[in-house]
């Protein structure tokens, strides 16, 4: 049983909290669409951005004026890559780096 009370209104409500079954037929049922995290605009070249999507970190960067969206997770070290940090390499940042780029430790 559920309530809800605010100085104007209260009600209660017969339903049950989600399982976690159901939680997770409902993230599985999820993963395959295509979810908006950001506006394009509030990510600054070179700016790396850690979300959270359906239970997943998610990594999001802007390298050359393109976007790019990796798991927050380093399978070398298995550690979060959003526990790192960008750098230039060679004075030039491009997607094509992107696999180095993660890497200082």
């Amino acid at each position: 049983m559920s309530k809800y009370t605010n100085n104007d209104f209260s009600c209660e409500w017969d339903i049950d909290s989600p399982s976690e079954g159901a939680i997770k037929d409902f993230y599985s049922g999820m993963l395959p669409l295509w979810h908006p995290v950001l506006w394009e605009c509030d990510l600054a070249d070179g700016q790396l951005l850690r979300v959270e999507l359906l239970g997943f970190g998610i990594d999001l960067v802007r390298l050359g004026g393109k976007i790019a969206a990796l798991r927050d997770l380093c399978r070398h070290f298995q550690a979060r890559l959003s526990l790192g940090e960008i750098v230039n390499i060679d004075g030039v940042m491009t997607d094509k780096e992107s696999a180095d780029i993660f890497r200082n430790w």
